[in-house]
């Protein structure tokens, strides 16, 4: 009888340890569930922001595309200005003034730096006529 009670306990032990290896399987089994979930879900975020990031990647190109052709249609309505104010009959300018101002207008890239040149081209050939006698 004791071999019995002997083995009735080794097989309770072991089913003990079956249940107990049951648990911990299956525990680990649902942290490997929520660990996949996670992924798929950052993953699909990934993925989200790659598309994000394209489009903004693309707009940015768009907008300094944008920004030479507004840049380049700017220069191109300066020069046309600076031809018509170096060549207006009304304005008596040294015959010099637009040969010096030519080089900083036309090789300027910023508009507003530009647009003081035609001002100020412009105020100087006024200030000569104003100053001349008989006017």
């Amino acid at each position: 009888m004791d071999l019995i009670k002997v083995a009735e306990t080794k097989t309770r032990s072991m089913e003990e340890e079956v249940i107990k290896l049951q648990k911990c399987l299956q525990d680990k089994d649902e942290q490997l569930c929520s660990s996949t979930s996670s992924t798929e879900q950052y993953h699909h975020e990934l993925d989200d922001l790659r598309t994000h990031l394209s489009f903004t990647q693309a707009t940015g190109e768009a907008v300094k595309k944008h920004q030479r052709t507004d840049q380049e249609l700017k220069k191109r309505v300066l020069k046309l200005e600076f031809c018509l104010w170096s060549c207006h009959p009304l304005v008596c300018s040294p015959p010099h003034l637009p040969l010096l101002l030519a080089p900083l207008l036309f090789s300027c890239c910023d508009w507003d730096i530009a647009s003081w040149i035609l001002n100020l081209g412009q105020n100087l050939g006024r200030s000569r006529t104003t100053m001349m006698p008989g006017t």
